[in-house]
């Protein structure tokens, strides 16, 4: 999954703003910028004039924005700042004319936002019809997932999958489908509905698809397995994942753990929305750094390494600082490895020890 959300996630995923006026110019600016990077970016042919005067816009925006972040969660800046970094580099490598390697930064970026996104699921916006004349059908979907007019997106990805042939794309239209219904709607009833009406047209989709929906049935039937949902608080969902979902995933198979893995990271959400203590966010922050590189599977330069860091350098103290070190030395081992071994650079080892330092030196009395 790789595609273009950008910061416009963010900034249609907070919700109290102080300036809902500069906010509105803000929103109105990057929805333009995601109208020509979309095409841009997932295109063949480069625009080398057109790529490197949208990414130093939209580099502006970014800037013009965090002002906004301030009063935000943690997990907020934390992809914000993940964000800004990864964009800043994009516009140095567009300005060198490295536009191959550009394009890269800026799709990963976009599945970034994309990952995020779901983590607010209080506004819907739209940009009009009328605007998507110059998108294909899957680029008018993203740009409706990205602007968060998710009942558009639904009918749009649908439409793609009645004749679309780009299996990458056919794969991400089912992953926003279940991301929509499940992380963001909450609704397994709509994530049935919907994805029983799809065009499927290949086994390996309609085994997906299939693994999907069975799980939601067993959820919702007579001895249902547990829901993730019922765990209202830190600690509740602390021990259900802790033991009873271990246990569970040995029964799942990758598809059903991966829907299953949503639900979990639409609960995890909602429990960082109520305010969590300085004691629960650090549990919190891993198993959202768990959850994310359980889904997708980046390692070095991802979420759940920007959470890890967050949780390991804000609550050195903490229990869960060490567990957070473990899982960060985990990421960066299978970032790295590969078929001669682990090749590691200087810099990832001393920041490896630099971290372990930090969370396993006691602190002096």
């Amino acid at each position: 999954m790789r595609k273009l959300a950008l910061l416009t996630i963010l900034l249609f995923s907070c919700h109290s703003y102080a300036d809902q006026a500069e906010l509105s110019a803000v929103m109105q600016h990057l929805g333009d910028s995601l109208l020509k990077l979309i095409p841009l970016v997932q295109d063949q042919d480069i625009d080398q004039a057109a790529l490197t005067e949208e990414v130093k816009r939209l580099q502006g925006y970014v800037h013009e924005a965090e002002p906004h972040f301030e009063d935000q969660p943690v997990t907020a800046h934390v992809t914000y700042d993940m964000l800004k970094d990864r964009i800043d580099e994009a516009a140095s490598l567009a300005e060198q004319k490295s536009l191959l390697s550009a394009k890269s930064l800026l799709a990963e970026s976009m599945e970034l936002c994309a990952s995020c996104h779901a983590q607010d699921r209080k506004s819907k916006l739209s940009f009009g019809v009328s605007r998507l004349r110059d998108l294909d059908e899957f680029q008018a979907a993203e740009f409706s997932f990205l602007s968060r007019d998710y009942e558009s997106a639904l009918v749009s990805y649908q439409a793609f999958l009645k004749t679309g042939k780009d299996e990458y794309r056919r794969s991400q239209a089912l992953d926003r489908i279940l991301a929509i219904t499940t992380e963001i709607y909450g609704d397994m009833d709509a994530a049935n509905k919907v994805l029983n009406e799809v065009n499927l047209i290949s086994d390996s989709e309609k085994y997906r698809v299939k693994s999907w929906t069975m799980l939601f049935e067993k959820l919702q039937g007579e001895n249902a397995i547990q829901n993730p949902s019922v765990h209202g608080t830190p600690r509740e969902i602390e021990q259900f994942l802790d033991t009873d979902w271990r246990e569970l995933q040995s029964f799942m198979s990758w598809s059903e753990q991966q829907a299953y893995w949503m639900l979990i990271r639409r609960q995890l959400t909602t429990l960082l929305e109520q305010n969590p203590t300085a004691d629960e966010m650090p549990l919190l922050l891993y198993w959202m750094a768990v959850a994310d590189r359980s889904t997708h599977f980046q390692f070095h330069e991802s979420l759940s390494r920007r959470y890890l860091e967050s949780c390991m350098t804000r609550y050195t103290t903490h229990r869960y600082a060490k567990y957070c070190f473990d899982e960060f030395e985990l990421l960066m081992l299978v970032s790295f490895s590969g078929s001669g071994g682990i090749n590691m650079p200087i810099e990832i080892r001393e920041e490896i020890n630099r971290l372990r330092r930090l969370v396993y030196t006691p602190v002096s009395e």
